[in-house]
């Protein structure tokens, strides 16, 4: 899943805000629909579940979000209610914001453009029999 934007990343050691890291992954998806449709099949929750997973797992590495230079997360001193980091800015946390709102975009407009389908369909099939009642 690399793009350009993570390549100079990589090479200059620059961060993305979890607005860049989200239009950037949705770019990627984008150059490729059918990966977009397989990411968003819920028909077997046990693999949605795992593609879920692994774009959180991408997401975090790819991006250096534990990267200790990286000014949006924070790996020490985070802050923590009964033992558990509930830190905004905790690299799972960011991770997990990002990877939701990407798979969220890609499934709404991949079912806008399965429902245009649909109704495109639908309407040619209509005009085809109201043609051959006349």
């Amino acid at each position: 899943m690399l793009t350009v934007r993570l390549i100079v990343r990589r090479m200059f050691r620059v961060y993305f805000t979890e607005t860049e890291m989200i239009r950037d992954q949705l770019a990627w998806f984008w150059q490729s629909p059918e990966v977009v449709g397989r990411m968003v099949d819920t028909s077997d929750s046990f693999m949605y579940g795992q593609r879920y997973i692994l774009l959180g797992r991408l997401i975090r590495n790819e991006y250096g979000l534990w990267e200790s230079q990286n000014p949006y997360t924070k790996i020490v001193d985070c802050e923590t209610t009964d033992g558990i980091i509930t830190d905004p800015l905790h690299p799972d946390a960011v991770s997990s914001r990002v990877t939701t709102e990407v798979m969220t975009s890609l499934r709404t407009v991949w079912n806008h453009q399965q429902e245009a389908k649909r109704n495109k369909v639908t309407a040619h099939a209509v005009g085809e029999a109201l043609d051959g009642i006349n």
